[in-house]
């Protein structure tokens, strides 16, 4: 995206993403221009000098747990995808023990800490699309509900069923967040979105999602030069 920089990374371990391959990454995005006003690194660290720099974009690597507070106020649109799966494969070892709600907790704690921190670095006018499950999506909505206008979940169609059984797994969830600022988009588009994924010869990042579904988000949500 013209006029984009990319900051990645990984949720779980807070391993700079890119360094080598991982399962969970975040991606902030603001303006060259923003980046210039703050100088040569938005935490002011040799750590998070710039690792890739044209006319059009600068990119960093650097944990977003630390570059997200930096940003307060500045990015216009987030696209993330943090580790989301459900922490239950203890279940199998409990024996007649049955499972609870409780069990989620740690997932709870972790979505509160995130949607905050997301909240907090993008514009008045801002929006956010996370990427999550069936499952997750729950837990996600309630820790977000008091804080952001709205919520909603869209239906990513991956177009070729894969895992499980019975029901085979073919859709991702992404919710969808807006601050109370966050500008009505005229569009006559459905929340059924419809991209192939990526085959699983052809990716660079053991989750990695379709461009095109990347830039159908971006797209939406911001304007040029943002």
């Amino acid at each position: 995206i013209e006029g984009q920089a990319t900051f990645s990374g990984d949720e779980r371990r807070g391993i700079p993403w890119g360094r080598q391959r991982q399962t969970d990454n975040t991606k902030i995005m603001i303006t060259t221009q923003q980046l210039e006003q703050q100088g040569e690194s938005p935490l002011g660290s040799p750590s998070c000098s710039p690792f890739f720099r044209d006319d059009a974009v600068t990119l960093y690597h650097g944990d977003c747990r630390e570059i997200l507070p930096s940003l307060k106020g500045q990015v216009d649109c987030v696209v993330t995808d943090p580790p989301y799966f459900l922490p239950a494969a203890h279940y199998s070892v409990r024996g007649e023990t049955s499972k609870s709600i409780g069990d989620l907790s740690i997932l709870e704690y972790y979505f509160r800490g995130l949607l905050r921190e997301i909240f907090d670095c993008l514009t008045p006018e801002g929006v956010a699309y996370v990427f999550c499950d069936g499952q997750s999506y729950p837990i996600f909505h309630r820790v977000g509900y008091s804080q952001w206008k709205r919520i909603r979940p869209l239906i990513w169609d991956k177009g070729t069923s894969v895992n499980g059984y019975a029901w085979r797994h073919q859709h991702e969830l992404i919710a969808y967040c807006e601050k109370d600022g966050s500008p009505k988009v005229p569009t006559g588009d459905g929340d059924v979105i419809r991209e192939n994924a990526v085959k699983v010869a052809d990716r660079e990042h053991l989750a990695e999602k379709p461009s095109k579904l990347i830039m159908r988000l971006i797209q939406k949500s911001t304007k040029e030069g943002q």
